[in-house]
């Protein structure tokens, strides 16, 4: 089994060189798109209980042959979490840019607050609305990610695409809600209100679609003019590198730290992109920052050409550098590896796992991975002695990894064959 698992672990390494020795990821070499549209990722009720189809645009490259599994982005717009769709700042534009150059581009739609009475805006004199608006926000880009690995794992990856890299690259609110879906990934660190309102709609995962995924795992963001209720999230995240741009007179989203729109002081301070930049720079999170020295938002203003290029080229530059050229890639080459048994193997679909004591009661992951290095499924579980699992996978030869959620240091690995 050693063997086995140090050809896998070159195979990976091989492939991802070979990645870095093109112009793919850095330059538009696509000339043709495969563009699907207005695809059902998921579904839940507004804030007013009207049930919403969550939409998105997807674009591929238009490749002749497909060698290699893409990297996946997920573009979110802005709009204040009341307004905006998927063309809010030609987002549309952007993300086919990207998609040109050997991505695959999710641009998401999500749902917005309502009209309750006048304006949107006066909903948010409670404060909980405005924390419940932003809920269902991380909600939806969280379905939307689940979305892609129920693809993955049941209808054979339409879309060609690694869920091991999947980045979101966020505008404005929709920066606010990527910080948050990549960043807070458990409600007990979670600030009061936030914690209050995720429970009262579902969790974090919420119930948008696709159940039985996890959301879990972004490898990168990008961060134009967004902000954090809390920058403590970011500690135990330090493996999401992030890229931030935001103008240093915002006076819609604050640059360091402050309210938003200047004057909705009642919705509490959140921390903006120096800030962020100030904490990732403390904890040694990978970052980069490019504050913008004039007045403006949001920082990736499609109409300011400038500006709008500069964002573009930073951020093709840190993805190549922190997603495509990056052991990262391959996790596990960074971790130190153990194994662990399984019961029977080979098997048909069933399995029994054996735990090392020091996972005992800690929320670890269960992922599968297929003969391409791709993760086909993925599941949490509180780790017991013994925990069973059920697989719905074809016959074949997979690699299964345990890793704890609180450790990343650690991984497990076997081999399973299952036989039908």
């Amino acid at each position: 089994m050693k063997f086995i698992i140090t050809f896998f672990i070159f195979f990976l390494y091989i492939n991802n060189f070979a990645q870095c020795d093109t112009n793919r990821y850095r330059k538009e070499i696509f000339e043709d798109l495969i563009t699907h549209e207005d695809i059902i990722y998921g579904n839940n009720k507004d804030n007013k209980g009207v049930s919403t189809n969550l939409l998105m645009s997807v674009y591929e490259p238009n490749e002749v042959s497909i060698t290699e599994l893409r990297p996946l982005i997920i573009f979110v717009h802005g709009g204040s979490f009341i307004g905006g769709d998927r063309t809010d700042q030609h987002l549309d534009s952007t993300a086919q840019r990207f998609a040109r150059m050997g991505y695959v581009s999710a641009n998401i739609e999500y749902r917005l607050e309502q009209t309750v009475f006048i304006s949107p805006y006066v909903n948010f004199a409670d404060k909980n609305n405005w924390y419940k608006a932003m809920i269902r926000s991380i909600q939806d880009i969280r379905a939307s990610i689940r979305y892609f690995k129920k693809d993955v794992a049941e209808n054979g990856n339409q879309f060609n695409i690694d869920t091991s890299k999947i980045i979101i690259y966020g505008i404005s609110a929709g920066a606010i809600a990527g910080l948050h879906v990549a960043y807070l990934d458990n409600l007990e660190e979670a600030s009061a209100p936030f914690k209050k309102n995720f429970i009262e709609l579902g969790g974090l995962e919420g119930n948008s679609g696709s159940a039985g995924y996890t959301s879990n795992g972004i490898k990168a963001v990008v961060n134009a003019s967004g902000a954090i209720d809390n920058m403590n999230y970011l500690n135990n995240n330090l493996d999401i590198p992030l890229i931030s741009f935001h103008h240093k007179i915002d006076l819609t989203v604050p640059f360091d730290k402050g309210c938003f729109i200047t004057v909705a002081c009642f919705l509490g301070d959140f921390y903006g992109s120096n800030k962020i930049s100030q904490q990732a720079k403390k904890i040694g999170l990978p970052y980069e920052f490019y504050p913008i020295n004039k007045e403006g938002h949001p920082a990736d203003d499609f109409n300011d050409t400038a500006v709008h290029e500069m964002v573009v080229a930073k951020t093709t530059e840190f993805l190549y550098k922190h997603v495509i050229c990056t052991d990262a890639m391959t996790p596990i080459a960074k971790r130190e590896t153990k194994t662990f048994n399984i019961f029977p193997n080979p098997s048909s679909g069933w399995i029994t796992i054996e735990n090392e004591t020091n996972l005992l009661h800690q929320t670890c992951t269960l992922q599968i991975i297929d003969q391409y290095g791709q993760i086909i499924q993925e599941q949490e579980f509180i780790a017991d002695t013994q925990n069973q699992f059920s697989f719905n996978i074809a016959s074949g030869l997979y690699t299964l990894r345990v890793l704890s959620n609180k450790d990343l240091s650690e991984q497990y690995v076997s081999r399973l064959a299952i036989v039908h």
